[in-house]
This record gives structure tokens, sequence and C-alpha cells, in this order.
């Protein structure tokens, strides 16, 4: 990120004391001396070396550059292989800190900007949006690379539709087909011979699972992106469920887009 604000110091004490029981006290020292910092803060305890230390960096610096790029090493992917659930547990706690000072930690390691929250029940929401449910349930890559603003604001309308219009984009990438709808269904997963097969289609169970995907991929056409996109968003009447759900079978699909390859 550039321009990096200047967090409040409460921000930066409420962090340290999810950051502090990320590490052992040790790493946490490797990771100050990564970050070109030295703990000279006399403190022992975890969380108020990080608090302390953090703090004083910002004030040196004048923006919150050693907070970022202590997060980052902190709450890199790769420490915490084996361990999702608490991982996104932490991310979670931290979000709705760093959600004061508009700031959002995401699960690649990127921070991103937001709107500050003002409230605590606004930072409670925003930990549990779209987003965080959704990358809670290991949801497709290609949902939230679609519609990851619309997501961020819990623009539950949009997130819909450009997560279904990413769908039928990249089928058309996959085919080479200009088509969009039932046509570029039927034209790329139906006949004998289909554009893009999800197994060899050698037995009645394979032709039977194509003709699934197909029916599948018309229904999120059908039920999930043409109301949206012919209809006010002021006369939606789904609610952040519906839309989970929605979302989710975009997710269904994009697994499925993985396993087809091209026939021809």
């Amino acid at each position: 990120m550039s321009s990096i604000p200047k967090l409040t110091q409460q921000v930066i004490e409420q962090s340290a004391r999810i950051l502090g029981e990320c590490g052992t006290g040790d790493e946490i020292t490797r990771m100050f001396q990564d970050i070109g910092i030295v703990d000279d803060s006399g403190e022992s305890t975890k969380w108020r070396r990080i608090n302390s230390v953090l703090w004083r960096a910002q004030q040196r610096d004048g923006n919150a550059t050693r907070f970022i790029e202590f997060v980052q090493r902190m709450l890199a992917p790769v420490r915490h292989i084996g361990r999702s659930d608490y991982f996104k547990s932490v991310v979670e706690q931290l979000n709705q800190i760093i959600s004061f000072d508009g700031l959002q930690y995401n699960d690649n390691g990127t921070f991103i900007r937001i709107s500050p929250t003002m409230t605590l029940s606004a930072a409670e929401r925003r930990a549990n949006s779209l987003r965080v449910q959704l990358v809670n349930r290991n949801a497709h890559a290609e949902v939230l690379k679609y519609c990851t603003a619309e997501l961020v604001a819990n623009d539950a309308f949009h997130a819909i539709f450009e997560a279904c219009k990413g769908v039928f984009e990249r089928i058309r990438t996959m085919s080479g087909s200009t088509l969009d709808g039932s046509r570029l269904i039927e034209s790329v997963f139906g006949g004998t011979m289909p554009i893009l097969a999800l197994n060899t289609l050698q037995t009645q169970t394979e032709r039977d699972e194509q003709s699934g995907l197909m029916s599948l991929l018309k229904g999120c056409a059908s039920a999930c992106r043409n109301p949206i996109a012919h209809e006010p968003r002021v006369l939606w009447a789904g609610s952040d469920e519906d839309a989970l759900d929605s979302l989710v079978l975009v997710s269904l699909l994009h697994k499925k887009l993985d396993k087809c390859v091209r026939t021809h």
C-alpha cells in the first residue's frame, strides 16, 4: 500500500493483543529485525512488546508502514498451514479492530483501504460480511476476483451480478465462444462432442454429470443473474443469506470448470 496513514493508539494496542498470541517471543524478535526495528521497549509480555515497538516506530516514521509489515509477517498464510480455522479467527478479530481506522487485512496477505467503521456493531457486521463468510467456506478464487469491491462494500445485489457474469466470461475465455446465457451453455457443453467436457463422457454416469453441469449453469443464469440484470436494485427482495447461497453456487460452478478440458 502507498501513503499508509497513522493508526490510532487504541487500534495498535488492541491489534497487539491479538498478534501477541500468534507467535513466540523469539519469532516476534526476528520479525522486528526483519522490518528493521529494534525492540528496546523493556517489556517482557509479548503483546506489550508489540504495542510499544510498533507505536514508537509509527511516531518516528510518521506512518503505519512498520505495523503493516509486521502484520504481514505474523499473519503470512504460510505460517498457518494446518490451522486454517485459527488463522481465519485471528484475521476476523484483527479486521474488527483495524476497520475503525479504515483498513482490512485480506487472507492473501495484503491490506486494502475501506471506509472507516464508526461503531462496534458495524465492525462486527463487517467482520461477518459476505466476503468473510465466503473465505471461511473456501470459496473459489474466481468468485472473489470478479466481485471483491462489491463484497468489501457488502453490496449483495451487485456482488451476485458480477460473480455470475464472471462465470460466463470464464466459459467464453475457456471455449473461445462469444455467446451468452443458455445459447453459450448449450453450444459449449452440449452435444456428443462438446467444446468443454467435465469428464471423458464414456459412460452414462459421466454424460449425466455433463448434463447436470449444463443445468446448473443455466440455472445460474436464469435464477441468479438474469433477475438482477433486469430488476432495479430498490426492488430486489433478497437477503444476505440469499446472496451467500447464490455466491456459493457460483463457487461450485467454478470448481466444476476447473475440471473441464477443451476437446477441440
